[in-house]
Order: C-alpha cells, then sequence, then structure tokens
C-alpha cells in the first residue's frame, strides 16, 4: 500500500479564475506542438496560461522543475560570472533534444541562468563575479525557455504555483531500468502538496499506452513480447496508483481513448491488451489532433467538476 493519503479534491479556490494562469507541467506529452496543453489552454478566454512540458522528461525532471524536488549544482571551477561556467546538477532538469533555459537561485549568489544543452551539457552564469563551493543546494525560480532573451519574460515560479496547474508525468518512466511506482507517486506527490498551497486547482493526468510499445512483430518497438509487456503492465499499474492517490483530482486519458474507440486489443504473451493507435496518435506515442482534443477536453470537464 501506498503511504500516500487519498484526497476528495487537489485545489482550493483563492482568487477569481479569471485572473489566474494555467498551468501545463510535463513531458512531450503536455509541451507546444507535440502536446494536448495548447488546446486545453484555448479553452480559458482571457487568462495567461504556460506550457511548462519539455520532452523526453522523466517525473523527477518535472518534479525538480516544479520546485518540489531538492537538487544541487557542482560547479568544478568555483568562479562565477558572466562567462558561462561548466557545472552537473543533480538532477537532470533540463534534459531534452534541444538546449533549455532556466532561472535558479544560489544561496549566497543569487539568481542565476542554467543552460542544458544536449551536446555540451550545462554551463551556469550571473550578473556578478563569485567564488562558491564547489557544490551548491539550488531552487528552480523561473519557467524555462529556449532562448536568453525569452528567459527575461519566463514567468516566476510563484507565478506557476499559482491558477490551474495540469501534471501529467510518467510516460518516459515506463521503460527505465529503476521504474518505480512509489518513487513516481511520492515525486508527484511532493508537487502537488506544492502547488496546492496557491493554486486553484491540481489536476494528475495519467499516462497512456500506444502502438509504440506494442512487440516489433506488431509494428512496434518492443524488441520482444516481454519487454511490450512489462511496458504495458507498468502503464495499468501506474494509472491505478495515481487514481489511488489522488482521488477526484486524476484523470484518465487512456480509459477515456478507449472508450471512445481510440484502440485494438492485441493478444501478446497469451494476454489481451487494450492499445491505442492511429486513431488517437500520430507516431504511436503522441497524440493527434482528435487525441489531444479529447484530452483537453476531459481535463476541462475535470476542472469544471472540482
Amino acid at each position: 500500500m501506498l503511504a500516500v493519503p487519498a484526497v476528495s479534491s487537489l485545489g482550493t479556490v483563492l482568487l477569481a479564475h479569471d485572473s489566474l494562469p494555467v498551468v501545463g507541467f510535463g513531458d512531450s506529452m503536455t509541451a507546444p506542438g507535440s502536446g494536448y496543453f495548447d488546446l486545453f489552454a484555448a479553452q480559458f478566454a482571457g487568462r495567461a496560461h504556460f506550457n511548462e512540458g519539455i520532452g523526453r522528461q522523466r517525473t523527477a525532471h518535472i518534479v525538480a522543475r516544479i520546485g518540489a524536488k531538492p537538487f544541487t549544482i557542482a560547479i568544478p571551477g568555483r568562479l562565477l560570472g558572466r562567462e558561462p561556467q561548466a557545472c552537473v546538477p543533480s538532477i537532470d532538469l533540463l534534459t531534452s533534444d534541444r538546449p533549455k533555459l532556466i532561472k535558479v537561485a544560489l544561496p549566497g549568489v543569487g539568481p542565476c541562468v542554467l543552460r542544458g544543452d544536449p551536446a555540451a551539457g550545462y554551463t551556469i552564469t550571473t550578473d556578478k563575479t563569485v567564488r562558491v563551493a564547489d557544490c551548491l543546494p539550488a531552487r528552480v525560480v523561473s519557467g524555462y525557455t529556449d532562448t536568453r532573451e525569452r528567459l527575461e519574460a519566463a514567468p516566476g515560479i510563484e507565478t506557476l504555483h499559482r491558477g490551474l496547474i495540469v501534471i501529467r508525468a510518467g510516460r518516459n518512466d515506463l521503460s527505465a531500468n529503476d521504474f518505480s511506482i512509489s518513487s513516481i507517486i511520492s515525486d508527484i506527490w511532493a508537487a502537488v502538496s506544492l502547488v496546492r498551497r496557491s493554486a486553484e486547482k491540481v489536476i494528475v493526468a495519467g499516462v497512456t499506452n500506444g502502438s509504440f510499445d506494442l512487440p516489433v512483430r506488431m509494428g512496434g518497438k518492443s524488441a520482444h513480447d516481454d519487454h511490450a509487456v512489462m511496458v504495458l503492465d507498468r502503464t495499468t499499474a501506474l494509472n491505478e496508483a495515481l487514481r489511488r492517490a489522488f482521488g477526484d483530482g486524476f484523470v484518465d486519458p487512456l480509459a477515456n481513448h478507449l472508450s471512445k474507440g481510440g484502440g485494438s486489443q492485441y493478444e501478446i504473451g497469451g494476454r489481451l491488451f487494450s492499445v491505442l493507435g492511429s486513431e488517437v496518435l500520430i507516431d504511436g506515442v503522441h497524440e493527434n489532433d482528435r487525441g489531444k482534443d479529447q484530452t483537453a477536453s476531459l481535463i476541462y470537464a475535470k476542472y469544471l467538476s472540482m
């Protein structure tokens, strides 16, 4: 049994909703272009919306960007300034297929710009020259951007903790060797506990499967049947754990898609699995326009009912 209290609602209205932002944290299932969030945010005319989805991210990376998972930054050169200094965060919070930037705060230093580049690694800069210890605790103080110029206009972390917040994480954990449902639930619970102090409402969305998870012999990417069964079973188990943990604040896009004819049944290893297909997916993983619309509508309906 997971040591997470049951809840009936994950948010409390603190201010007039039309003055609060709509915020989506997640991986590529949320990110601009590939995720549902742009359609979802369009349903909230007049409200600022911030898409904090980054492709390829695991739950720990997303929760660190929310500010709910402590991390440190190792700085071998021990000297910070305007010139980029190589560094190593203890959590790869900007892991992606292209460079990302975010503001972090270091004790005794103040705000710094952390840049993650998949080819060149991490660098950190600040407006003043200062000597530091070789490893410092850090905290996120802004949303992420793709360029330094845009970072100046990025919302502060306090803004991202207000309004309606949707967290959709876990898809990139499913195939990992260190996959742990208890760790995922613990991380998301920490994020929900942090943001619910100031949020209007918080919604946690479950993970989806897809034809990508099928064995190669069925047109998927799993090398063999056992791997496909493992990923599909993990998807089901994680969604059930999320449902138990977050109660009325949980939505299940996978079940919603399947109920609307978005998948098919496959026999793998002598068992039947319901798996999403091209009806709602564009590439075996990510939702197409129909899939995005169904997920956006599902989350919006949950928002109205909370």
